[in-house]
């Protein structure tokens, strides 16, 4: 979708350091990492210390990663095969200057939730590239089982605490969860309330994952109450959320969503109606046919098509012709539309 690539490359463009570079926050599913990973832990890095002395020269006098070795002391344990490990080892490449490569890198005296494979040598190595290590100031542990359950309910605590840095992480780990306990839905509902817009949308995007209509309504209210014009980068995944909505009974507040002053708002929205595909929503899509982004106004030109069936002539185009001429199509349906609403 051209509208949410030019943000992301907006975003991009606006790090200083092209070692940030990667995934939209919140972006990543969490299962696959955490299936593929030996080991999930609550972990504090007691001490690091090179693993090597020779770092690689590239890119003629850039020195390469420095090999470093973290001690790590764990503190709780959400996969393991070991439990009589009390620490272990991680190797893994730091980036040195010049060096243009991201990699995940860890600090004396940080307490991080890490995601990590196990080596032949007998110590561990970074099981994602981003879903490393997550620095918490403060994770503490939980009693149950082991499994993505209990590394849920501790980000589902984490996210209920003060630390505003640690709410955001945690939120955005959680919207990486195929699913959601039902605990931690209660548990989040108030911060989508939250007076910080950037709490309150990670949290209604986290919400929306359960696609359910109660999830799509509580977006409106808030937006309705919402007057700030900056729009956080929670909406990039608010966008992915909407699209896949498409439960009929959340319809109407949809509908509503079409015509946010947000551009990501309105997108999403009009691609879970196009998922729907309900008559009822005719009206409203005719209405987008004037909208400012031309994303938006293709997305109503084809899914009146898809409702109405209409594909004959030049009512369905598709995005590449649309490109070319947008206003001889949109006026096309609203010349549908007038003698539609005048026919007995």
């Amino acid at each position: 979708m051209k509208l949410v690539l030019c943000i992301l490359i907006i975003f991009v463009l606006s790090i200083p350091t092209i070692t940030e570079i990667g995934p939209t926050p919140g972006s990543q599913l969490v299962r696959p990492v955490f299936e593929k990973a030996d080991v999930v832990c609550n972990c504090f890095v007691r001490s690091l210390s090179p693993a090597n002395t020779q770092p690689s020269i590239v890119k003629g006098n850039c020195p390469g990663p420095a090999r470093m070795s973290a001690d790590i002391v764990v503190r709780d344990w959400y996969k393991t095969s070991q439990y009589s490990l009390a620490s272990l080892v991680v190797e893994y490449d730091q980036d040195q200057a010049c060096y243009s490569i991201t990699q995940p890198t860890v600090w004396k005296g940080e307490t991080a939730l890490m995601f990590l494979k196990a080596t032949p040598s007998a110590t561990y190595a970074w099981a994602d590239t981003f879903l490393a290590a997550i620095p918490f100031k403060s994770l503490p542990p939980q009693s149950g089982q082991l499994g993505p359950g209990k590394l849920q309910a501790a980000l589902m605590f984490v996210a209920n605490q003060q630390n505003r840095e640690d709410q955001i992480r945690a939120l955005r780990l959680l919207h990486g969860f195929d699913t959601l306990t039902p605990d931690s839905v209660s548990s989040i509902l108030p911060l989508s309330d939250s007076k910080d817009p950037d709490v309150a949308f990670l949290a209604l995007a986290v919400l929306l994952t359960t696609k359910t209509p109660e999830s799509v309504e509580r977006l409106v209210r808030y937006l309705d109450a919402y007057k700030g014009d900056r729009g956080p980068l929670a909406l990039i995944n608010i966008n992915t959320d909407l699209a896949q909505i498409r439960d009929v009974r959340a319809l109407s507040h949809l509908e509503l969503l079409c015509s946010s002053r947000f551009a990501l708002i309105r997108d999403g929205a009009m691609r879970a109606l196009r998922g729907i595909k309900s008559p009822h929503s005719v009206p409203v899509l005719v209405q987008r046919l004037d909208d400012s982004d031309s994303d938006i106004k293709y997305l109503a030109v084809i899914t009146l098509a898809e409702i109405l069936g209409k594909y004959e002539g030049d009512y369905a185009p598709s995005m590449y012709l649309f490109d070319k001429k947008p206003s001889f199509y949109t006026n096309l349906w609203k010349t549908w539309w007038a003698n539609e609403r005048h026919t007995p």
